[in-house]
């Protein structure tokens, strides 16, 4: 695969190789976009402002203008519900799928508003109060996965039973019924954690 093209024994993994993996980026924006490190980010407003709206109900009471937009007054605390945000149909063709070569592909790429829009897409936050450590975690996570790929081979026990019981029976297997149910705190987490077994690849 793209690590094992990268990768040997003997290389050093630098930032400048793992820029040469565009599957592996595309693959980290991807789960990100899906299950942000963190689902939601909470904002004190230094100015007033105005929110245009599609209709001229709010949800919860607000203070509403005139064409239905609605007034969050300074000082207000405001929350960016990002898990949201990243799976908005407005924003994301086929929002709710893992599809990583949306970040690669410009054919598919061109269907993501998202992409195109500052602030669509904010796993770590954005501005003056982003994630500071987010350059040093981009790096790592990508360094880590790349030289665990190149060895190992990641397995769900799980999925494997059913695929090998759906072989023997004859039948397709929808992979949606397995997805795991998520809790969203302080951080996007599967619920009960996720089991994954590390096959060694051969050499």
């Amino acid at each position: 695969g793209e690590t094992s093209n990268q990768l040997d024994n003997s290389t050093k993994v630098t930032k400048n190789l793992i820029t040469q993996m565009p599957y592996l980026d595309a693959v980290i924006k991807e789960s990100m976009r899906l299950y942000p490190v963190a689902p939601f980010i909470v904002r004190k407003l230094t100015t007033s402002i105005t929110i245009p709206t599609e209709t001229k109900t709010a949800a919860h009471p607000t203070q509403s203008t005139s064409n239905g937009a609605i007034s969050l007054p300074e000082h207000t605390f405001a929350c960016i519900w990002i898990y949201a945000l990243h799976r908005n149909p407005k924003l994301w063709n086929s929002p709710d799928e893992f599809i990583p070569e949306r970040w690669i592909d410009p054919q598919l790429q061109q269907k993501d508003q998202g992409q195109k829009e500052f602030g669509s897409y904010m796993p770590f936050a954005i501005g003056p109060r982003n994630c500071l450590g987010q350059p040093l975690a981009q790096i790592i996570l990508r360094i880590l996965l790349a030289r665990i790929l190149d060895k190992y081979v990641a397995v769900d026990p799980k999925f494997d039973a059913v695929l090998k019981l759906a072989e023997k029976e004859g039948v397709e297997v929808n992979s949606k019924c397995l997805r795991k149910d998520m809790q969203a705190g302080f951080t996007v987490l599967p619920s009960n954690g996720l089991k994954i077994k590390l096959v060694e690849r051969d050499s």
